[in-house]
């Protein structure tokens, strides 16, 4: 082998190793978008859970009385 060759096969490994790290990097930041979407999916289901509970609170009689009770409270005290 001359060294043309030797060089040639040596930059081919390099690029390989490159190629498969770059392989991996994409595989690794494919995985942290899935488990960012199921994080957002789950928080998506716990907000509609909770939009569903207030509207029937806001719907009863008790719940007006209770919402509206919670509301002067905050303002009287303060708070969020």
């Amino acid at each position: 082998m001359t060294d043309l060759e030797t060089q040639v096969n040596s930059e081919n490994v390099n690029l390989s190793l490159e190629i498969d790290k770059l392989r991996v990097e994409k595989l690794q930041l494919q995985e942290q978008l899935l488990h960012s979407y199921k994080n957002e999916l789950r928080l998506l289901h716990q907000y509609k859970s909770i939009l569903r509970k207030y509207e029937a609170l806001r719907q009863s009689k008790l719940g007006k009385l209770t919402l509206f009770y919670w509301k002067n409270k905050r303002k009287i005290f303060g708070g969020n």
